[in-house]
């Protein structure tokens, strides 16, 4: 039997034999935690029992096959080549970024076997960065260490010496109906006072029928920029959120959102001010016609929420943030919010797919009858 000590930092793994001289024998283990110690100790006291290994005569580490030393820029090449197999494009690209950034703070000719807890820790805990990015950066570097584990290109992994960071305690902000009728006035003030150089006045109404059916209904922006007339009951007052051959939701479900309130009312005027329209037309375009692509939704809606004053961690998606607490304020059970969302994972669709249509209909109109 043997037993484990660690000493300034490093574990020993201690042999006893009151026949031997001396009684007790130590064997450095080169490992700084403790489960890889423990691992080490077991492989040891297997090979004695087995009489294969003599602590008091042979050093264990001669003559096994060592970790194979590969430079750490090679590794990541390796790394995001198996990656390929199995995640998407973008996924990849943050992969790359993220981890040359961090190799590019190392010798050149580091490798992964050389790594230390501080080579990680410091590019982690950068004082200059945000706490979110903190975390982002330890996502990344865990994977990525841990796979080095999984070849055999790193005994020890320094990432779990690391605590990881915390997220912050910070407050979402969110929106109420007072700060939307601020925000459409903001639009409205705008356009009121700015022309273009052919006099003609911004093109602003996509914007605020944008604004006011994401509030009332917690649509993502993709959602809404793929919304066509096919998907707008009004009579019914449900809208259907589809996938389609050039979108997908976010959870690959499709789902039925009831419309009550302000986004029914808004929808209505809407196909009433464009006198007709088609089935497979788009219901937010701008005066040329063209459908508002997401990312046009979110930058303009970012410039006129600072000119309305709000705060600056505002941003298009905070309008689904802000219906989700509206609906709870409201007294909304969490089940039907994440129905209404379409906010959950496979496991929680199929929990919650006994919600009748009726039930979150009526969800909506108490919630947004009066607002």
């Amino acid at each position: 039997m043997a037993n484990l000590r660690k000493i300034n930092g490093n574990y020993y793994a201690y042999f006893y034999d009151p026949n031997r001289s001396p009684k007790r024998k130590s064997v450095p283990l080169r490992v700084r935690l403790k489960d890889t110690a423990k691992k080490k100790l077991k492989k040891l006291e297997e090979a004695q029992a087995e009489g294969q290994y003599d602590p008091w005569k042979r050093d264990p580490w001669i003559g096994e096959e060592r970790v194979e030393p590969v430079v750490i820029q090679n590794a990541i090449r390796q790394f995001l080549r198996d990656k390929e197999k199995t995640v998407q494009p973008s996924t990849i690209d943050t992969y790359r970024q993220q981890l040359e950034a961090w190799a590019g703070e190392l010798p050149a000719t580091y490798h992964v076997l050389d790594l230390r807890p501080q080579d990680v820790k410091g590019y982690i805990y950068d004082p200059e960065i945000a706490n979110a990015t903190q975390r982002k950066r330890y996502r990344h570097l865990s994977v990525f260490l841990g796979w080095c584990e999984d070849e055999w290109y790193l005994e020890e992994n320094p990432i779990k010496q690391i605590q990881k960071p915390r997220k912050e305690d910070r407050e979402t902000p969110i929106l109420d109906p007072g700060d939307i009728k601020d925000l459409l006035s903001a639009i409205d003030k705008h356009r009121g006072t700015t022309t273009d150089v052919a006099g003609r006045q911004p093109d602003v109404q996509w914007l605020k029928d944008t604004i006011v059916i994401a509030m009332y209904t917690g649509l993502r922006r993709g959602e809404l920029a793929s919304m066509i007339w096919a998907d707008v009951d009004l009579e019914s007052g449900v809208l259907s959120v589809r996938n389609r051959e050039d979108f997908r939701t976010k959870t690959g479900d499709e789902r039925s959102v009831p419309l009550r309130g302000r986004a029914l009312d808004r929808l209505n005027k809407i196909k009433k001010r464009r006198e007709g329209v088609e089935q497979d037309e788009a219901v937010i375009i701008d005066q040329r016609g063209e459908p508002i692509k997401p990312d046009r939704m979110t930058r303009r809606f970012k410039d006129f929420a600072l000119k309305a004053g709000l705060d600056k961690r505002i941003s298009f998606h905070t309008l689904r943030h802000s219906c989700v607490s509206l609906l709870s304020r409201k007294g909304v059970s969490t089940r039907i919010i994440q129905e209404i969302m379409g906010h959950s994972s496979i496991t929680t669709t199929e929990r919650y797919s006994h919600i009748r249509v009726d039930e979150v209909a009526d969800a909506m109109e108490d919630a947004f009858e009066e607002s």
